[in-house]
This record gives C-alpha cells, structure tokens and sequence, in this order.
C-alpha cells in the first residue's frame, strides 16, 4: 500500500477502487484555508489518543477537513467557476471518458463549477503494463490535470497560469456498500447545490447503467 503526503495524507493500493476530488486553483479563500489550519491543529489536539495509530488519526482528520472545503466549493463564493462553461465542462468530460478501460473503469463522476467528484477502480498497471507504479493515482491525476489544464488555459487565452489546484482528495473505498454511498454522493451534489431536482437533470455527471437504477 503506497502512502504519500503532500498537505494530507493520501493512500494508493493499486488496483483499488477511489473516490477523487480536484479543484480549480485560488477556490479557496486565505480565511478559509485559515480556519482549516486551526481545524487541523484542533481535531489533532482533541483526537490524538483517540485512534490505534497515527495514520487512523490522520485519516479521520482527512475526511472531516474534506466535508469543509467541500461546503465552501459548493457554495462558490470565492475563484473562479469556469466549469460552468459547456465547452470546458465537455473538456473535462471527454478526458475523464478517454482512459476509462486502459487506466481505470469508471464508475460515476459529477463536473461541478470549480471541482471535480470522480469515482473509479484502479487498473493496476495500466498506464505501464510492464512496471509496477508505486503512486498510480497521482500519476492519473497528473496527466489528466496536465492534459485539461492546458485545453481549458487555452480556451481562455490564458498562458503560464495554473488552472488546477495541486493538492487532491482521494479516498480508498473499502466495500460495496461503500462505493453506492460514495456513487449517491457524487451523483447528490448538484442536487444538493440546489442546481437541479435530480441529478439525472445535470448534463455533467455521468453513471455506469449498472448503477443507475440505485439512485
């Protein structure tokens, strides 16, 4: 199991099934990434004897510093929402579609205004068949990061500006039971957001059929 860390702690078993979530640079204000400094430092205070091990503890962490910042994406208050435009939004689309079956088997995804929800399983060795890649999920998330990055800049007429943030969510999904849950979820947001009544109405998420009558 391949563990790696940036700002949070992220762990990439190849061959597993994730849920993923990336967004567009500068969508979160200074006085949030503020607050979720302070968040941090408190769960770590308050929890640290709480959990077997530090990466347990770290793990906890991770999600509950994830449902905030989804809360501040979801309202888009703050950066850019270029995602809202059909053609980038078919940019990503088309490039989410484009490795499925040779990088990972895609299961749902859901193209917000300023992130990304993706949920996927891993095939193991499938961007090298001939060499086992310790950090399958960031070298997917790299090249689709890369590839659209530059579509959507030059879309924009933009040229030397980041468009995606560097740091990622991602979270191994452990069971089934788990992965409807996470499907449900990713398929909610725009419900939730108030965008749509059913998330069949938004033209940016996608389902695998065999899941679509779940939900």
């Amino acid at each position: 199991m391949t563990f790696y860390k940036r700002n949070l702690p992220h762990w990439q078993p190849p061959g597993a099934s994730y849920f993923i979530t990336f967004r567009l640079a500068g969508t979160l204000p200074k006085i949030a990434l503020d607050e979720l400094r302070l968040e941090k430092q408190k769960l770590q205070a308050l929890h640290k004897h709480s959990f077997p091990s530090d990466k347990a503890l770290q793990e906890f962490i991770y999600k509950k510093l994830f449902m905030k910042i989804e809360d501040y994406l979801d309202k888009g208050h703050h950066g850019p929402t270029w995602l809202k435009d059909p053609k980038m939004a078919q940019i990503i689309k088309d490039s989410l579609h484009f490795k499925d079956g040779t990088d990972y088997f895609l299961f749902a995804y859901c193209i917000m205004s300023n992130h990304v929800h993706l949920v996927f399983q891993h095939i193991a060795g499938g961007m090298e068949p001939n060499k086992v890649n310790e950090y399958p999920i960031t070298k997917i998330l790299a090249s689709l990061k890369k590839y659209t990055g530059r579509r959507c800049n030059s879309y924009l007429g933009r040229t030397g500006h980041q468009f995606w943030q560097n740091e990622s969510y991602d979270h191994v999904i452990r069971d089934s039971d788990e992965l409807h849950r996470i499907v449900h979820y990713t398929l909610s947001n725009p419900v939730k957001a108030n965008l749509v009544e059913h998330w069949r109405e938004w033209p940016y998420s996608y389902c695998i059929s065999e899941f679509q009558d779940l939900f």
